[in-house]
């Protein structure tokens, strides 16, 4: 499991942001991507929860860790 990411955010799309870690760009979904506009090519913290599934394997990510615990309740 992932706690938090930090890296260079790159792009921003209506269901996720690609947040870029020594040459990976990880695609992590988020409820309001856009809350992350004014932060473009800056470095970021995110946290983030890690769903394995048949068919996919999601990462989503949150601005603090009540957010994240939030999301497990």
């Amino acid at each position: 499991m992932y706690e938090y990411i930090i890296g260079n955010l790159t792009e921003i799309y209506p269901a996720y942001i690609v947040v870029e870690n020594n040459g990976v760009g990880y695609q992590i979904a988020s409820g309001n991507p856009y809350q992350y506009s004014n932060q473009v090519n800056q470095q970021i913290k995110i946290f983030v929860h890690q769903v394995i599934r048949e068919d996919a394997h999601t990462l989503y990510g949150f601005n603090t860790l009540e957010e994240k615990i939030y999301f497990y309740a």
